[in-house]
């Protein structure tokens, strides 16, 4: 249900005003659509999910974009993170 198969409205907004700087950690990152379009707009980003098929799907993704070397996905719970 949360994927929409785009960066969710609040985030892209948040994109457009320029909000976001250097490295993101998009940390829930799911199926990586926000992850992903800022990787193709330049930005070097780690997706951390808990979910390890989300996480796949994203690094596949990812790969299937020429992304890889700007968005990298983990596998983690976001209330225990470290190293980030």
């Amino acid at each position: 249900p949360w994927s929409i198969g785009e960066p969710q409205p609040e985030l892209a907004a948040l994109w457009r005003e320029g909000r976001f700087r250097s490295e993101v950690l998009d940390a829930g990152c799911g199926h990586a659509e926000l992850s992903l379009a800022l990787a193709a707009d330049g930005y070097t980003v780690t997706g951390v999910d808990i979910s390890p098929t989300a996480v796949a799907e994203a690094t596949e993704a990812a790969a299937a974009r020429g992304l890889s070397d700007r968005a990298s996905f983990v596998t983690a719970d976001i209330t225990e993170l470290t190293g980030f």
